[in-house]
C-alpha cells in the first residue's frame, strides 16, 4: 500500500513510492529507495514536506505510486527554461529574454503535446514541490491545468498554445517586485499590496513588443487577477470584459497556490481547494470555466485516504476523467469490523450510496470511529 508520511514522521527503512525532486527540478531521490539516515538528513535539508511510502503489497497490482502531472525530466526541463526567462526579465535585458523565450517554446509545445496525447489525464494538486522553485513549478502546474480545460473545451492547436504560453508566464511581472515583499511571511501591508498589484500589467508590459509572445498570452498575464464579479485587479474587470484565456488561468492559478505548502501558510487537502473553487463559481470565477474544471481535476487524488458512509477504509487507487468525484477505493479495514483478511476494491462509480465521509491525513489504523 502507499501512505503519505510528514517531515516529523520520516524514517530510516521505509520505501519510497514515487521519485523525489530537489528545488533545481532535478532529482533527489527515485521512486523505490530505501531510506537510510543520509537520505532522511537529504530530505529535511531541501524542506521537503512529506513523501509517499509503500508498505505491504496490498496496492501493488493496482497502483505504483503517486504520479506526477507531467514526466519529471519535462518538470525538469520547464523550471530551467523558465528560471532563465525570469531571470533575465528580472535583469531588464531585453535581448537575453528574447534568447530565453525562444529556448522556453519547444519545452512548452513538448508539455502541450503530453497533455493532448494523455486522453484521461485527470488533474490534481498534491505534488510536491520545493520552496525555492515555487514560482516555476507553480507556473508549469497552471499551464497544465489550463491545457486541461482548454482540450475539453475543444480549443484549437493555436488557440491551446497561445493559452499555454500566457498560462506559464503568467507571473513573470513579479520579477519587477521587490523580494521582500514577495516573500515576505504574512499580510502585506496597503503599500506593499498596491506594489504587488501592478504585477499583472508589468508583466505585459515587459513582454509587449515581443514577437514571441501573442497578444492572447499577454492578455493572460495582465488579467489573470480579474474576477468574474469585477473584485479582481489591476482594472476591475468583470464577466466577460476578462479574456477567456485569462478566466482559464485564473482558476488554474488559485487551485495550484491554494493546494502548496508555503512558508507563510499551511498545504490545504485537494478536496478543499477543489470545493473552495466549486463554491466560487459565479462570484471570483467564470461558471462555464469551473464546470470544465470540475471534469478535469479531481478532489480526491491517487493515494488519498478516505472512510466512506459504509464504515469501510481506504486508499483511492484509480480516477477517471469524466467521475472524478467517484474514484475507485482499496478499502483495508472497516470500523466496526477491523482489518479485512482481503483488500476490497470498491468503484464507487458502480454504488451510488456509498459517500465519502471523511478524508484521512494518512492510513489511519483503527482509531477511525464511524460517526
Amino acid at each position: 500500500m502507499v501512505r503519505r508520511v510528514y517531515r516529523d514522521d520520516f524514517r530510516a527503512g521505509m520505501v519510497l513510492a514515487s521519485a523525489i525532486l530537489s528545488d533545481g527540478g532535478l532529482f533527489l531521490l527515485s521512486e523505490g529507495v530505501v531510506l537510510n539516515d543520509d537520505h532522511l538528513r537529504l530530505l529535511r535539508s531541501n524542506g521537503v514536506p512529506f513523501i509517499h511510502v509503500r508498505e505491504g503489497e496490498a496496492f501493488a497490482p493496482r497502483e505504483g505510486g503517486v504520479p506526477p502531472l507531467i514526466p519529471e525530466g519535462s518538470m525538469a526541463g520547464a523550471v530551467e527554461a523558465l528560471k532563465g526567462a525570469f531571470a533575465s526579465a528580472a535583469q531588464g535585458d531585453e535581448e537575453l529574454l528574447g534568447a530565453r523565450l525562444e529556448g522556453l517554446i519547444p519545452v512548452v509545445a513538448e508539455i502541450q503535446d503530453q497533455v493532448l496525447s494523455q486522453p484521461e489525464m485527470v488533474a490534481h494538486c498534491q505534488d510536491l514541490r520545493g520552496h525555492d522553485d515555487y514560482t516555476f513549478r507553480h507556473s508549469v502546474h497552471v499551464m497544465v491545468i489550463s491545457l486541461l480545460m482548454g482540450k475539453a473545451l475543444e480549443m484549437p492547436e493555436g488557440m491551446l498554445t497561445a493559452l499555454a504560453m500566457g498560462a506559464v508566464l503568467h507571473d513573470i511581472g513579479k520579477t519587477q517586485i521587490p523580494v521582500e515583499i514577495l516573500n515576505k511571511p504574512g499580510r502585506l501591508n496597503p503599500e506593499e499590496m498596491r506594489v504587488m498589484r501592478r504585477h499583472p500589467e508589468m508583466g505585459a508590459e515587459m513582454l509587449e513588443g515581443s514577437r514571441l509572445v501573442s497578444p492572447e498570452s499577454r492578455r493572460v498575464l495582465a488579467q489573470h487577477h480579474e474576477r468574474w464579479d469585477g473584485s479582481g485587479y489591476p482594472l476591475g474587470l468583470k464577466g466577460r470584459e476578462i479574456h477567456p484565456f485569462a478566466r482559464q488561468v485564473a482558476v488554474a492559478d488559485v487551485y495550484d497556490a491554494l493546494a502548496s505548502a508555503r512558508p507563510y501558510k499551511t498545504q490545504r487537502f485537494a478536496h478543499e481547494v477543489y470545493r473552495y473553487v466549486r463554491c466560487q463559481s459565479g462570484t471570483l470565477f467564470d461558471p462555464k470555466v469551473v464546470e470544465v474544471f470540475s471534469r478535469v481535476t479531481t478532489p480526491y487524488p491517487v493515494g488519498t485516504w478516505m472512510l466512506l458512509s459504509s464504515g469501510h477504509v481506504g486508499m483511492v487507487t484509480r480516477v477517471e476523467r469524466g467521475n472524478t468525484l467517484r474514484p475507485e477505493v482499496t478499502v483495508v479495514h472497516h470500523t466496526r469490523t477491523g482489518t479485512l483478511s482481503t483488500p476490497l476494491v470498491l468503484d464507487l462509480a458502480a454504488h451510488p450510496r456509498l459517500q465519502v465521509r471523511d478524508i484521512l491525513p494518512a492510513e489511519p489504523g483503527y482509531e477511525v470511529c464511524p460517526r
